[in-house]
């Protein structure tokens, strides 16, 4: 009885012990399937205080492959690789996977794989005590950072916006003053993220005296081009802002108009989308003038609506923004041209 005992305070020991000491200071997470691309650094996790073994890294994946770089410094060939149990590991299933460790970048190279479709927001947790990774979707974050607000332009204090019902609809609501910002779509720093800035770099909030109403927004990898909005002394005050990253749309409403958004500029929507030769309205639109941007703001096409629907064949494969003027609201929408 007594020699089982001591066993047990001993296995106890030795677990606790484990626990408190890590093989490894740091991991990044590297590949294309980040924002940082395949700089051996990569994008940096964080380490637990309670568990040194435990490293977690929220942040978004793109279509493209990644592994892991644990104390890394900058050099390709120094220390340990983090790598999956097979070439082409599927990101979706990888919290049924075994970390496997090796101090050759190259020797196994196996990797997991975010295919077209489900890139998104995710969660990343390694334990390098047991050699296990959980890889979670995760409803979308936002902040608000820029010298407008009070957070300033440190990208990882931003201010949150709070979900909606709709979890690709979020909202922020506070003062903003003289000064510009953008928005964080992530936890970590410039690089690691994607951002929302305004199409055109410098535009007022208040649109010539207008609210933004479904207005386009700019989504950037890393936050390049640095395009942000702008808030005049005399534009200083509450405002609520809402953004859709279904559609890649900001609403600015200021003091005077929270509340009263026009729920018939809500409804609109076109249709089909991706759209090959006609795009449709579900509303109607006779009579509106219609105007048709590249996403990277560029006019394209200026019409007026003749009937419920409107020809697009003449535009190359791409993705546009179309704003209609209707009964003095300006409604913007996003469409796919195949």
């Amino acid at each position: 009885m007594k020699n089982r005992f001591k066993l047990l305070v001993t296995a106890l020991i030795m677990t606790l012990s484990l626990s408190s000491w890590s093989q490894f200071n740091s991991i990044g997470v590297v590949g294309n399937a980040t924002a940082r691309g395949w700089q051996s650094w990569g994008n940096p996790m964080v380490q637990s205080p309670d568990n040194p073994n435990i490293f977690t890294w929220i942040g978004n994946l793109y279509a493209g492959e990644l592994k892991f770089h644990a104390d890394r410094d900058g050099d390709w060939n120094a220390n340990k690789w983090l790598y999956a149990p097979a070439a082409n590991s599927a990101i979706l299933t990888a919290s049924t996977d075994k970390i496997g460790i090796n101090n050759d970048p190259n020797q196994p190279d196996d990797k997991w794989v975010v295919q077209a479709g489900e890139e998104g927001l995710y969660k990343i947790t390694i334990n390098v005590l047991e050699n296990t990774i959980q890889v979670v979707p995760t409803a979308p974050i936002a902040t608000i950072v820029g010298d407008a607000c009070t957070a300033g332009w440190n990208p990882t204090e931003g201010l949150p916006f709070t979900p909606t019902t709709d979890p690709n609809i979020l909202t922020w609501t506070g003062a903003l003053g003289a000064g510009q910002f953008k928005i964080n779509l992530g936890t970590g720093e410039w690089v690691d993220n994607e951002w929302f800035g305004s199409v055109l770099d410098g535009t007022s909030i208040m649109n010539g005296g207008q609210i933004l109403t479904n207005d386009p927004a700019l989504k950037s990898r890393g936050g390049n081009p640095d395009n942000k909005w702008k808030v005049s002394a005399t534009e200083a005050g509450t405002y609520k802002i809402s953004i859709n990253l279904t559609d890649n749309t900001i609403t600015i409403l200021d003091s005077a108009h929270l509340g009263l958004v026009n729920l018939a500029v809500e409804k609109v929507a076109v249709y089909p989308n991706p759209v090959t030769n006609t795009l449709f309205f579900n509303t109607e639109m006779k009579g509106t003038n219609a105007s048709i941007y590249s996403i990277s703001g560029k006019s394209v096409s200026k019409q007026k609506i003749t009937g419920n629907s409107i020809d697009v064949s003449c535009l190359n494969s791409g993705v546009y923004i179309i704003v209609f003027d209707k009964d003095g609201e300006k409604i913007t929408k996003r469409f796919i041209k195949k």
